[in-house]
């Protein structure tokens, strides 16, 4: 099933997993909880979200979990350029309930537009990376011969799932690329030409 404020992709298999944290609150919470950290999205206002995510999540894991989920619902939602209506019928499909995805709704289209905008601007940061390691695993059994790169960022990566074949867990901040050994050998190349152009333009 493929959802629009994934772009048309599947949700990542963590966010069905974490959909009961978000039905276990009232309608009075599940309103305070996606209010902060809709505007610790729009204003970075982190004290109000850690205010409000311990007030009903005690349990540091659980509550990270549901900070995590609802900021990626909303910031998707917001992403995509969603609206309310759109929000709830795929809120209910993922199996929240339908009062709490009314009011998921309300507080996303009332906090809509700040959200986007403050989302443009981020649009223009991109992650850093932090460490890089490679290394060449054993031939394949057709006996080719592959290079794998683990990325460290330093901003963690949320992003809606490309098959269904996803691992279930949370965002990580690494990011693991298997190529083949002529294919990193271009990739490098051209990096490296990439650089040399950089590195020759005036400043």
């Amino acid at each position: 099933m493929h959802f629009r404020f994934c772009g048309g992709l599947e949700p990542p298999d963590w966010i069905l997993a974490e959909i009961g944290l978000i039905n276990r609150l009232s309608i009075e919470q599940v309103t305070s909880v996606t209010t902060a950290i809709s505007a610790n999205i729009a204003h970075s206002d982190h004290v109000a979200q850690t205010e409000e995510v311990t007030a009903v999540y005690s349990e540091q894991d659980q509550a990270r979990a549901l900070v995590k989920v609802l900021q990626f619902l909303i910031g998707q939602a917001a992403k995509y350029d969603v609206n309310a209506r759109e929000l709830v019928v795929e809120l209910l499909q993922l199996g929240v309930a339908k009062e709490t995805s009314d009011a998921i709704a309300q507080v996303y289209e009332r906090e809509r537009l700040q959200v986007r905008q403050q989302l443009q601007r981020q649009s223009f940061k991109f992650p850093h990376v932090t460490k890089l390691k490679f290394a060449i695993p054993p031939k394949r059994e057709d006996g080719s011969e592959h290079v794998e790169l683990v990325l460290q960022l330093n901003t963690s990566l949320q992003e809606c799932a490309t098959s269904t074949a996803t691992a279930s867990k949370l965002p990580s901040d690494s990011l693991s690329i298997s190529m083949t050994h002529d294919k990193f050998l271009a990739l490098y190349e051209e990096l490296s030409q990439a650089q040399a152009i950089l590195q020759a333009m005036p400043r």
